[in-house]
């Protein structure tokens, strides 16, 4: 089976999130633009006075002269270095909205944190850790186990004893017998890590007909290229109005040994709001779909042999 990258992975857009990284980008423009625009006008203003210097007449400017009999000390590094810089107009402006641009960004930066569960924030050299999980690596992989022992345990024999049950013993159906199983998949999440899960079976006709996200749609070709479930993700995990996805497809045949037998091609949605789904979820799901169609199979077969039999003895 070809294992499906990562970077594959569709996802449901966060509008939320896209529309205040535009916000932000707005207002970095607009701030450098009102800078700019300072810039030009003190650059005008200083010209315009600059001319009006040069026309004024040469009694005035005698005025202006300072009297050279004043005593004058050495000029100090503060006085030819930081003070011009300190008093030109045009490097007033630069600071200001130098400060403005610091001043949005740390705006950006901080509330964010106070909505979400960041595990590390970073600002220029200073690096703080808010939220971080020690055992992150470990509790992935005991969900992993646990997932990959229930599918184990359905394959047993007493427990496909029980999921044959789901099936009706005159017209067994594959939709009925895997949304029997999916409802064992459901109470194990929830009694395993206390998440809900939502399921629906549905044909490809009646799945064109709903309401699903675009990444979801536009999903069913990955599935029958790795032949997995494929996790679809919200963008952004704290929008709790927005649900996380797993797909799949199955083509089953329904009706074997009867002049209605047609193939249908199903597709499986589990939906949740708090859940994110991933790869492992996707092969758990790809496994009781093929144990479903595996039982299903058989319970044609054995309608089979038992109408068989009834038809020899009835002959006899």
């Amino acid at each position: 089976m070809e294992k499906m990258e990562i970077k594959d992975l569709p996802q449901v857009d966060d509008w939320r999130r896209k529309w205040s990284f535009r916000v932000y980008v707005w207002g970095i423009v607009g701030i450098i633009i009102l800078g700019l625009w300072n810039l030009v006008t003190i650059a005008e203003d200083g010209a315009n006075r600059q001319e009006k210097m040069e026309n004024t007449p040469a009694s005035n400017e005698t005025e202006l002269v300072p009297s050279k009999s004043k005593s004058k000390s050495s000029p100090t590094l503060t006085e030819l270095v930081i003070q011009p810089i300190a008093q030109s107009p045009k490097f007033q402006v630069i600071f200001e909205y130098l400060f403005y641009l610091l001043l949005w960004l740390l705006l950006w930066l901080l509330i964010p944190s106070a909505f979400q569960r960041l595990t590390r924030f970073k600002l220029f050299n200073l690096e703080f850790e808010l939220d971080r999980n020690q055992h992150e690596v470990i509790h992935v992989i005991d969900q992993q186990m646990r997932k990959f022992k229930f599918l184990t345990y359905l394959m047993k024999d007493e427990n496909k004893d029980v999921l044959k049950t789901s099936f009706d013993p005159y017209l067994p159906r594959f939709k009925e017998a895997l949304e029997f199983t999916l409802s064992k998949m459901q109470s194990f999440y929830l009694s395993e890590w206390d998440q809900h899960l939502s399921f629906d079976v549905m044909t490809v006709e009646e799945f064109e007909t709903k309401n699903f996200p675009a990444a979801v749609r536009k999903s069913i070709d990955l599935v029958d290229k790795y032949q997995i479930g494929v996790p679809i993700n919200k963008e952004n995990p704290e929008v709790v109005h927005h649900k996380n996805y797993l797909v799949y497809t199955a083509s089953e045949e329904e009706n074997i040994y009867t002049n209605r037998a047609e193939v249908i091609k199903y597709v499986i949605i589990i939906s949740s709001y708090r859940t994110e789904f991933n790869e492992n979820d996707g092969y758990l799901l790809a496994g009781i779909t093929s144990l479903v169609s595996e039982l299903h199979k058989r319970a044609w077969e054995n309608l089979g042999l038992t109408k068989l039999q009834q038809k020899l003895i009835s002959e006899e």
